[in-house]
């Protein structure tokens, strides 16, 4: 099985996967020579009470980290609940335990000179026993106060809505709704429909069941003796009951409206148009999927060194911003998407070489150095995964809380090292679909929809692929995929059936 790298890539979070695999592409390929990572024994443990902790000693600075992971599948939340997870680690914090208030919480953690959260704990090394006790008595005793339920309500409700005035994360929220559907799980969650209808006794039921020592793994490091740290934990999260682990809902169906062309407006029209072009993925455990993320980083992941970039931004100037990505999901299907934000009169064009660039791959294979590239730059993302004791056994956590192997990065290089250029060609046929793709542009229609005019520089290029699609036009671009029709989307359509 071939999954993205659990701790560096969330699908959903598509530029922070572009800043990694530019770094990677940018910096020196050290390390490339034959890397064996690390056993996950060496860094795992069980307190007394089943808790399993990954822990590593690190002596570069006198400090204390700790993180608590939970399962990041999004169907474990309760139909019709979805933000309660969320709300519950808000809480926690800001609500204080039934022992200490967070007035009281903030004072004691000032003189340690650290901080603490639900899901952390970072001070000196030498106040680490006095932190963990702070912080495990608000995460198995919180109090969630009503007042403080409230306020943390309210500002939940208001993120959510203000998400939606933002046009990056309107036009990411829109297109995953095309992609999956209104109401399924990848959106639902985002859109904050269910805030209203969520209580603190919500809240108190999803701590008691979900917040438990079976549906947690434990990370530490820091400047500590191995055993003497265990034995400190013991004293503290080894009383932590184990409760019942967490089971995931139904996935359900995937599907959003039919492939064609949609755009919306913000309330306040940006001066530049969002593109978002793309389609249903695979999951990651596909056998192909190797393939399929070196066809991606190919395409658009590699910042200048792949296709859509070098184009869109280096030969043509027209975005700064812009990428292609193919990313697999652990626990449904991830997505292909190409996005990039132009100014208006540019959207078209911008677009148009998007598409060409994603039809050229599907009918000729890309070059022996492409794929050599791409290949290296997969070695060297294992290599920044392991490349100190807090990434290590934070990545080995994240397989342990999600249920993955353990044994996950063992033959990470023999499996895109056996990777061909057959192989991409293959994967592109079978998974780039451009009968499927969605083409949304979230921007100033009036403005956009015309297209490049012939006040606009390269002429002939822009002239040379509105020939291939059918002309300049939004409308034009319409006929080539779809239904021929530009659908434009209520501005309030999150929430709503957006094939209507």
């Amino acid at each position: 099985m071939s999954r993205s790298p659990k701790g560096l890539i969330f699908v959903g979070q598509l530029f922070s996967v572009c800043l990694v695999q530019a770094t990677v592409l940018v910096s020196p390929l050290v390390g490339q020579d034959e890397f064996t990572p690390p056993n996950p024994s060496e860094f795992r443990a069980e307190l007394s009470n089943g808790l399993v902790v990954y822990i590593a000693e690190d002596h570069q600075a006198p400090w204390f980290n700790a993180e608590l992971l939970f399962p990041s599948n999004p169907y474990l939340e309760p139909e019709g609940k979805v933000g309660v997870a969320a709300l519950t680690e808000t809480l926690i914090r800001e609500g204080g335990s039934r022992s200490r208030s967070r007035t009281e919480v903030d004072r004691e953690m000032a003189v340690l000179a650290g901080s603490v959260s639900s899901r952390s704990l970072s001070l000196p090394v030498r106040f680490a026993e006095r932190g963990l006790d702070l912080w495990f008595d608000l995460i198995s005793d919180p109090g969630f106060p009503e007042e403080s339920f409230r306020y943390a309500k309210d500002e939940a409700i208001e993120a959510a809505s203000n998400s939606k005035a933002r046009p990056g994360l309107l036009a990411n929220f829109t297109f995953d709704q095309l992609v999956y559907g209104v109401g399924s799980r990848p959106t639902v969650g985002r859109g904050g429909r269910d805030l209203l209808g969520i209580t603190r006794e919500d809240v108190i039921t999803w701590h008691t069941g979900f917040w438990v020592a079976s549906n947690a793994v434990l990370v530490v490091y820091g400047a500590f003796e191995r055993e003497g740290m265990l034995r400190t934990l013991e004293s503290t999260f080894g009383k932590w009951g184990m409760g019942v682990k967490a089971a995931p809902a139904p996935f359900g169906v995937f599907g959003g409206p039919s492939p064609g062309v949609y755009v919306l407006e913000p309330q306040t029209a940006p001066s530049q148009g969002m593109i978002r072009i793309g389609h249903l993925g695979i999951t990651s455990d596909n056998p192909d999927y190797p393939a399929v993320e070196i066809l991606g980083q190919v395409l658009g992941a590699g910042f200048l060194s792949s296709r859509i970039p070098r184009v869109v931004r280096g030969e043509y100037g027209l975005a700064y911003s812009v990428g292609a990505y193919f990313l697999g999901g652990d626990f449904f299907p991830g997505i292909f998407v190409a996005k990039c934000q132009t100014k208006n009169s540019t959207v078209v064009f911008a677009s148009q070489l998007i598409l060409r660039e994603i039809l050229k791959i599907r009918t000729e294979p890309i070059t022996p150095a492409e794929l050599a590239l791409a290949k290296r730059s997969r070695k060297q993302l294992l290599r920044s995964i392991f490349s100190g004791p807090s990434s290590t056994v934070r990545a080995f956590a994240n397989l342990e809380a999600d249920g993955l192997p353990l044994g996950f990065y063992e033959g990470w290089d023999e499996r895109y090292e056996g990777v061909t250029v057959d192989d991409v060609f293959l994967a592109a046929r079978r998974y780039l679909r451009p009968e499927e793709l969605v083409i949304l542009i979230v921007g100033d229609h009036g403005a956009l929809r015309y297209g490049a005019g012939d006040d606009e520089p390269n002429q002939e290029s822009i002239e040379r692929v509105a020939h291939q699609f059918g002309g300049r036009t939004l409308a034009d671009l319409a006929r080539a995929f779809g239904d021929g029709e530009v659908h434009v989307l209520p501005t309030s359509s999150s929430g709503q059936d957006l094939r209507h």
